[in-house]
């Protein structure tokens, strides 16, 4: 997580010399936040704003973040509880369950 704990810290880094207010991240009902030019953002959208969509969702799956699961899916709602339900130093095997059974969902063309 070391790779992943200084992707987010340059992607604060970033967004501060763009000169966009950055506050300290805090701990949210969603997960980490860190208000940016007075908006909540959560990692995910933290590096999406930094490097852009494409390349902060890379950066974010590459380096161990999780999206959250898609709504319509139960399968994807059971992996993930399970997944937020795991102590932390036991999560590898929750997180390749969520990981193999995302690539089995389409990608979406608009995502982009």
């Amino acid at each position: 997580m070391k790779a992943y704990e200084a992707a987010y810290r340059e992607a604060r880094k970033v967004l501060h010399q763009r000169g966009k207010s950055v506050g300290r991240p805090f701990q949210g009902k969603e997960g980490r936040q860190c208000q940016v030019a007075g908006v909540p953002l959560l990692d995910l959208d933290l590096f999406k704003e930094a490097w852009g969509e494409e390349f902060g969702r890379e950066i974010f799956a590459e380096l161990g973040g999780i999206e959250s699961a898609p709504l319509d899916c139960q399968d994807c709602l059971r992996l993930w509880t399970t997944f937020c339900e795991t102590p932390a130093e036991k999560r590898l095997e929750a997180k390749q369950s969520i990981m193999a059974h995302a690539a089995t969902h389409p990608r979406d063309p608009w995502a982009r």
